[in-house]
């Protein structure tokens, strides 16, 4: 793996952007906290979303094996209203 080192200038310009950040946080730290409270809690309930049957507490039966499963029917076409017309559409 390769380190990489930075230069100089590199150093002045997040010296300089961590000061900014941290002055302006210092000087009106309601502008940053509002969006962090609300992205944290959209965060929060994607990762943990509500229950929504907290009342209802269903139990789940198994089904019963005794049942005799039912036989396969045939497929059975029902004689319909359309036309046997095998020519064009009209309308088209």
């Amino acid at each position: 793996m390769r380190r990489t080192t930075l230069s100089v200038g590199q150093i002045i310009i997040f010296a300089l952007l961590a000061l900014g950040i941290l002055t302006a946080l210092v000087r009106n730290p309601i502008v940053y906290l509002i969006p962090i409270v609300i992205f944290g809690t959209i965060y929060y309930f994607y990762k943990n979303p509500p229950n929504r049957r907290r009342g209802k507490q269903t139990v789940f039966m198994p089904k019963s094996s005794s049942r005799e499963k039912k036989r396969p029917t045939t497929f059975r076409v029902i004689p319909g209203n359309k036309l046997d017309d095998d020519d064009k559409p009209r309308y088209h």
